[in-house]
Parts: C-alpha cells; sequence; structure tokens
C-alpha cells in the first residue's frame, strides 16, 4: 500500500509542461540502448487522440524486463536510498524510468496508457469507479502481447481530445 500512496503522490506534483512525462521514457531507452532513437506519432479518432511513442533499443533483450507493476516501480527506492534499495541493472533502470514516465502519463487523466516491448505489453484502464486511496487505474495485460520487432519499445496513451484551438 505504501508504494500505492507514493505512486498517487507522484501524480500529484505539478508538471512543467504536457510532454514532461516523454522525458523518463528517453531516459530509459537510452539506459539500455545508447544512442536510441525514439518516434512519436498522434491520431485523432472523434473525441479520443492516441499518442504512440516508440524508442529503438537494438540490441537489448526485453524477455528479463518484467512489465507486472510497472507503474509501482516508479517508487522503488524513494523510501529508502540505501545502495541495496533497488535492483541493479539495465532491466532495472528501465523499469523505474518507464514506470516514472507512466506514471506522469496517467497524471494526465487519459482513459489508457500502454507499453508494448518485444516481449510483453501492459495497459493501465481508468476504472469506473475506484475507493479513496486507491488508484484510479488497473493494470491489465495487453492484447496482441509483444511487437514483432525485437529491437523497439512503445508507449501508448488514450485521452480525450482537447476542443481548444
Amino acid at each position: 500500500m505504501a508504494r500505492t500512496e507514493a505512486v498517487l503522490r507522484l501524480r500529484e506534483l505539478p508538471r512543467p509542461g504536457a510532454w514532461h512525462f516523454t522525458l523518463p521514457l528517453v531516459r530509459a531507452a537510452n539506459a539500455v540502448a545508447p544512442g536510441a532513437r525514439g518516434f512519436a506519432r498522434e491520431r485523432e479518432d472523434g473525441e479520443l487522440r492516441t499518442l504512440t511513442l516508440t524508442f529503438s533499443t537494438a540490441g537489448f533483450d526485453f524477455a528479463q524486463v518484467d512489465l507486472r507493476g510497472l507503474v509501482l516501480a516508479a517508487a522503488e527506492g524513494d523510501s529508502d536510498m540505501s545502495e541495496e534499495a533497488c535492483p541493479k541493472g539495465p532491466a532495472a533502470s528501465w523499469r523505474r524510468l518507464v514506470g516514472a514516465g507512466v506514471n506522469e502519463a496517467l497524471a494526465g487523466a487519459p482513459v489508457a496508457v500502454e507499453v508494448r516491448t518485444a516481449a510483453g505489453a501492459v495497459r493501465y484502464v481508468r476504472k469506473d469507479s475506484h475507493a479513496a486511496g486507491q488508484d484510479p487505474y488497473g493494470e491489465l495485460p495487453a492484447a496482441g502481447a509483444a511487437c514483432r520487432r525485437r529491437s523497439r519499445s512503445s508507449c501508448s496513451g488514450r485521452g480525450r481530445a482537447s476542443g481548444a484551438g
């Protein structure tokens, strides 16, 4: 429960801009593949807008990355910053950084956020209802669990398109 509370508190922090959630995602890609490249694509379908960020992380084996509890990984090490507090290595860094990026994206109240790797996928979907102190998003394995290309990871978010403009 403490990590869930920490993650929810992190969502309440002020953000310098709507795209700030992408910074931990870029850092995650660079943690596992120096010189990683990223691509963004936005698509609107009625009131829903889909933003897809794709990162080329050639040479990194995503089979070693557990996607379960990805958002909770954003809070790993917050309470105890000792050397033993967090798992080490590129996969652990990727989990913490992607977890932080997804958590920041969820702060914007999208309908859903999905992370796909060559080894699997996870989706965070807004719940119809939730108790106070609980995460308003549920974690689900995503359909079409793995990408076809082994060297890519992507993060997609679906939210309501803004009527302003």
